[in-house]
């Protein structure tokens, strides 16, 4: 595995506890079983490119206008929220603790797709459904990855409990 920096830095990881400028990286396995980022971009973003790095303004303004686009929500600042959510995905290591986006409405009110289309642009995205709590477990820790989990309220007794435990 490699890590690419935005300074177009390029970082073969050979050690699974390596210090990278300063930073801790522990080499981890793919979640999601693909490469996200062609070749093909990654050869032009280590050429310098002229394609600006951008800021969290931009991308979440980005994001906000594909959910405008593909979801009707009546209060006009869930897009906000779910955007900023979506961004900070990318930002979760870095931090302690990170919110839980918890979607509750009526059946057919378009939880499955908000979660589709966050499943094509959080960090690492797995879209699950019926998920065991030591998977759970197990993917988060060792791919750090985004859980989608859809369809839980169906989980009931030990396994919504263990679940929830897992969560808080």
């Amino acid at each position: 595995p490699i890590i690419i920096t935005s300074d177009r830095k390029t970082h073969v990881i050979t050690d699974p506890d390596q210090v990278i400028d300063g930073l801790h990286i522990k080499a981890v396995p793919s979640a999601y079983g693909g490469q996200r980022w062609s070749r093909r971009s990654i050869r032009k973003h280590l050429a310098g490119s002229n394609v600006p790095t951008p800021d969290f303004a931009h991308c979440h303004s980005e994001v906000k206008q594909v959910l405008e686009k593909l979801m009707e929500f009546d209060d006009q600042r869930i897009y906000d929220v779910v955007a900023c959510w979506a961004v900070g995905t990318y930002f979760h290591p870095i931090f302690n603790y990170y919110p839980i986006l918890y979607l509750n409405a009526a059946k057919g009110s378009g939880k499955t797709k908000l979660l589709q289309i966050l499943h094509n642009i959080c960090f690492n995205a797995v879209l699950w459904q019926d998920p065991s709590d030591s998977s759970v477990f197990r993917l988060a820790h060792a791919s750090k990855a985004t859980i989608l989990l859809d369809e839980i309220e169906q989980l009931r007794g030990k396994e919504e409990s263990n679940l929830r435990a897992l969560l808080l």
